[in-house]
């Protein structure tokens, strides 16, 4: 898959979605090379796949897996959670 194919997601939406903030915040993580997909520093306009692609902010690999488990448990976000 090319990183400006049309499949997938776009990664700000995947990124808002498990708790960073709005897709324009997370616009602005991704234009300061906080976000990198499957080892490379992402670009605005990349699609991922979840589950198929793996996704790290500031180093740390990000799942909506991981953030369901946090949401359910303790009812917040996993951005807020580590706040």
């Amino acid at each position: 898959m090319s990183p400006s194919g049309d499949d997938g997601e776009r990664l700000q939406k995947v990124l808002a979605r498990i708790g960073y903030g709005s897709r324009r915040a997370c616009e602005e993580m991704i234009l300061d090379g906080r976000v990198s997909v499957n080892g490379e520093t992402a670009e605005i306009g990349r699609r991922i796949v979840p589950g198929a692609d793996v996704v790290a902010v500031d180093g740390t690999e990000r799942s909506e897996e991981h953030t369901s488990e946090l949401q359910s448990r303790f009812g917040i976000s996993y951005a807020v959670f580590c706040l």
